[in-house]
């Protein structure tokens, strides 16, 4: 009778679970090895529990690497959406592309990915504390023990967020395998002026990034939310993904001209230069026109002609130095990890036949808007298929 081959999955979240279900029909004995005591804590939490788990529109330079579009295209958006709606998944998209469950709860998806979960052996409360070769197998020890497997699958997630953990970077170190400096990403951004005036304040309006040289890096329609120290909302969260690639002396400007032209803002703010008091009501939050004047330098209380010109440059150009990022606990996404070039096209590592990294322990991340679900659910296919092909159950894709 022939041994059916043992599989690894470290890590029970999006990848690890995208990946169990593709397996379930296979011949194999498929185990998920997780640490907390519950299976998908970060797909609970993620986009404020309403899980934007994907993206129909174009994904092309969404990453920090084009690495990331080229596991997308052998595991497609199009097959990811196939297995959610086989496992019961109603699901609605935007007008940006970004697609949600019905339901608007993060469970749903969760739910559907536990679907598939019932011819898998599942760990809970184990955490792997090293993994090592022996005669060409792995051996995976826990704090209660060792299990050796043919096949392993590291997607242990990254340690963004409060939910987040470094310890799948202790094992892989281990195997000397080369971690990319890790930093904060899709996190506030901390700014060096003072803001603590706009505490609370959301206001929608369109951000772009510059660098040292004045070059323009980023732009996007979004909302902001200041916060005491920082700028937040989606728009400066992908803002952070631009600017933690590179040490630089950013700068942050802000149009809240609500898209009126200069023209337009100057003969609005001359109409009601007499009435400070009442200058912004309808047009900005109370507190930014008090920001307004603080930042245009002028008397609120005795505005002349002259000072039209520097309010509205204010709002139409209201710039922030930046002082730095959040923490990584604070932030939804890992900058850095898994150095790509030790992985082969079908993300099995080069020096270590039939071991493979998903998900976010890859250098590899994206703006907000589903894209780093969808790498991990493309990840997780694409090993998926290169295990199938091992094992004589599915196509072979060639390799690199």
């Amino acid at each position: 009778m022939m041994i059916k081959p043992k599989i690894a999955i470290i890590g029970g979240g999006s990848s690890g679970l995208f990946l169990a279900n593709l397996l379930k029909d296979i011949n194999a004995d498929v185990y998920i090895i997780e640490k907390n005591n519950k299976l998908g804590k970060k797909i609970l939490a993620s986009g404020n529990g309403k899980c934007n788990f994907t993206n129909i529109y174009d994904l092309k330079d969404k990453y920090n690497s084009t690495f990331a579009n080229t596991i997308i295209g052998k595991y497609t958006v199009k097959e990811t959406l196939m297995l959610f709606e086989k496992n019961g998944l109603v699901y609605k998209n935007d007008d940006m592309g970004r697609c949600y469950p019905v339901s608007e709860c993060s469970s749903s998806v969760l739910d559907c990915l536990k679907k598939g979960l019932n011819k898998s052996h599942i760990l809970l409360d184990t955490e792997v504390r090293n993994i090592s070769i022996m005669n060409n197998k792995y051996v995976v020890e826990y704090k209660k023990g060792n299990d050796i497997f043919d096949y392993i699958v590291c997607c242990s997630g990254s340690c963004a967020s409060n939910l987040g953990s470094d310890k799948a970077y202790n094992y892989l170190n281990s195997l000397n395998i080369k971690i990319n400096d890790l930093k904060a990403s899709l996190t506030p951004i901390i700014v060096k002026e003072d803001v603590s005036l706009l505490k609370g304040v959301r206001v929608k309006c369109k951000l772009e990034v510059f660098g040292s040289n004045n070059m323009k890096l980023y732009e996007e329609e979004g909302e902001v939310l200041f916060k005491e120290d920082a700028l937040s909302g989606i728009a400066v969260f992908n803002a952070s993904s631009i600017i933690n690639r590179k040490k630089d002396d950013y700068k942050i400007v802000l149009d809240l001209s609500s898209g009126m032209n200069k023209n337009q803002l100057y003969k609005y703010i001359r109409n009601n230069i007499k009435d400070s008091y009442n200058m912004f009501k309808g047009f900005l939050n109370d507190k930014l026109g008090e920001y307004i004047f603080l930042r245009s330098n002028v008397d609120k209380y005795n505005l002349k002609d002259k000072d039209i010109d520097k309010i509205v440059e204010t709002i139409s150009c209201l710039s922030f130095k930046v002082k730095d990022l959040y923490s990584l606990n604070d932030a939804q996404v890992c900058s850095g990890g898994v150095e790509l070039s030790q992985l082969n096209q079908n993300l099995e590592m080069k020096k270590y036949p039939n071991m493979y990294i998903a998900g976010e322990l890859l250098d590899i991340d994206g703006i907000s808007g589903g894209y780093n679900l969808q790498f991990a659910w493309s990840s997780a296919g694409v090993i998926a298929k290169d295990i199938m092909c091992k094992i004589g159950e599915g196509e072979c894709n060639e390799k690199e």
